[in-house]
């Protein structure tokens, strides 16, 4: 029968897939620029919801509450909770 995959279960298999992207890449011969560049791409990618057999991975900015009024005090911009998802690895071509 059919059931839901856990956390632990679904962030092993996600750590796996990380792994297995880092040994591909290492084995291409490629520079060590060019071969980071595909880990990050390839990650992203992974996080995006862009390979099969695997959801989309929300990234959550979840800062301290001190933060804000510590970058405030400092004169200095200061992140809010919020979500980056869905388009990071598009988003990274273009950087």
């Amino acid at each position: 029968m059919s059931r839901a995959i856990t956390t632990e279960e679904a962030t092993t298999e996600f750590l796996t897939r990380v792994k297995q992207l880092a040994k591909y890449w290492a084995s291409q011969g490629k520079s060590v620029e060019d071969a980071c560049d595909g880990v990050a791409f390839s990650i992203l990618s992974l996080m995006d919801g862009s390979q099969l057999n695997f959801p989309a991975v929300d990234l959550v900015l979840c800062p301290d509450e001190t933060d804000k009024e510590y970058s405030k005090e400092e004169g200095e911009n200061w992140y809010e909770e919020s979500r980056i998802s869905t388009t990071l690895h598009e988003e990274y071509c273009n950087l």
